[in-house]
């Protein structure tokens, strides 16, 4: 084992530190900026490599102690070893570095990012693995599996809704950035009573609901299952279209003609028909919600050269302890 010392220059994202070591950035997990560390290379490709800690020499002075027994062999949580006014720091920087190096949106201002009291215990579900009569996560390494016996971030609370069905993983700060858009949505809709909106990837329609007094709402979802949810639990008089987004995206703008886009893609961002279609037909407002920074400033780099402007940018941590984070950006076209 080659023993290698390397100063850490920031982390990116997913929650390794960059290093640089004789012309390779080597990505090395549980460390922090600025951290002198003792690390050896356990992968080297052409242009990178990935490291191993093996001691930090000079502790970064946000460092604690983890909380969870499993940390450092769980794959779950990336940020325990870092306070959680670092860990907001961060991910802050995360989206900062998409904007700017993906996005080429380096103008941009982005609010701080919103944080929470409640940092443990939060999350409404979890995915466990079995194998051989044993039940865990999968290990930081990608394929392993931990056995566990306890999550720190489970809530334990039951959630009465399919598996199949997404849902969002904090619900006190989901209920923060929901109240955002809604309060931004009605100030706009106070300027005209009579607005159109469009609600993509609705999901179960927690939004969309809240949203339905403000106007005419059409809403599209590919997933039958939260369809038949959202109409169960929202009888308001909603437009609930199961649909594939990226093959009615076109068609439907063109015949709602909606004023306000919202749209909430999986992490791979909008497909490309649906940056097309609403680049070709642009509506007066757009909230994009994303949880992926990368894809997220990838598409409003291709939006905001067709014409629409960033009016806010928004990053909320609806996943302390991981590496995760939440952005709403509002858009307007002129």
């Amino acid at each position: 084992m080659t023993l290698k010392k390397g100063t850490v220059s920031n982390i990116a994202f997913g929650g390794d530190g960059v290093i640089r070591d004789e012309g390779k950035v080597v990505f090395t997990p549980f460390v922090l900026p600025g951290e002198l560390v003792e690390f050896e290379i356990t992968q080297a490709k052409k242009t990178h490599a990935f490291g191993r800690l093996i001691q930090v020499l000079t502790e970064h002075p946000q460092r604690i102690q983890p909380k969870c027994e499993y940390y450092g062999r769980c794959g779950g949580c990336q940020l325990q070893h870092a306070s959680y006014e670092l860990q907001l720091k961060i991910k802050q920087q995360f989206v900062q570095d998409a904007f700017t190096r993906i996005g080429k949106l380096s103008d941009v201002q982005i609010e701080p990012i919103i944080g929470t009291d409640k940092q443990w215990a939060y999350r409404r579900r979890i995915r466990l693995h079995e194998r051989n009569g044993k039940t865990g996560f999968i290990g930081v390494d990608g394929h392993s599996l931990v056995e566990i016996t306890h999550c720190e971030i489970f809530s334990g609370a039951s959630l009465d809704m399919d598996d199949d069905i997404f849902v969002q993983a904090h619900p006190e700060q989901s209920e923060k950035l929901y109240r955002d858009i809604e309060a931004a949505v009605e100030q706009l809709c106070s300027e005209n009573t009579s607005m159109r909106l469009l609600d993509l990837y609705c999901g179960t329609g927690i939004l969309t609901a809240r949203l339905a007094e403000f106007g005419k709402v059409t809403a599209v979802e590919l997933n039958a299952k939260a369809i038949a949810w959202a109409k169960k639990h929202h009888p308001e008089n909603i437009d609930w279209q199961i649909a594939d987004v990226a093959k009615v995206c076109a068609s439907t703008l063109k015949r709602e003609q909606p004023d306000i886009v919202l749209i909430n893609p999986p992490r791979t961002g909008l497909h490309r028909e649906v940056v097309e279609a609403l680049c070709e037909r642009p509506a007066k407002h757009v909230f994009y919600t994303s949880c992926m920074p990368a894809t997220l400033a990838r598409d409003l780099k291709i939006l905001c050269e067709a014409g629409y402007q960033i009016v806010k940018c928004q990053p909320y941590d609806l996943f302390p302890q991981t590496t995760h984070v939440e952005t709403v950006v509002q858009l307007c076209f002129r």
